[in-house]
């Protein structure tokens, strides 16, 4: 059996450690009684994580061939504990004066979540 929260802190004290660690506060854009975006957010949680981009992937479509897109896709890795469950997707924060939307959560084994993001 895995022992998940040895690894989880294995994960936070390596992060820590080499000084990367982010705080970020996540937000959720609240519905009003019409299920309309109201112009206040909620803040979800508050996480300490690690924000890294790759510089290229790949996108293949069966139906018209491959193509090789570059471009940046950014991530935010995060310790899957209490706080980082109420994450969902559609769930934003703010970086570095920049916006970001979590597209996918990227969970892992139930250990960590390699958030995948889009810049709104």
């Amino acid at each position: 059996m895995i022992d998940v929260k040895s690894i989880q802190e294995n994960i936070i004290a390596s992060i820590t450690e080499v000084g990367a660690a982010e705080e970020v506060t996540i937000q959720r854009k609240q519905l009003d009684k019409y299920k309309q975006p109201m112009k206040e957010s909620l803040e979800v949680c508050t996480l300490k994580g690690f924000y890294y981009a790759k510089n290229s992937y790949f996108n293949i479509h069966i139906d018209n061939g491959g193509t090789v897109n570059t471009g940046k896709r950014e991530y935010l890795l995060i310790v899957l504990e209490e706080e980082g469950q109420k994450v969902q997707e559609g769930d934003f924060f703010e970086r570095k004066g920049v916006k970001y939307k979590i597209a996918d959560l990227g969970e892992i084994r139930g250990i960590i979540n390699n958030m995948l993001l889009e810049r709104i």
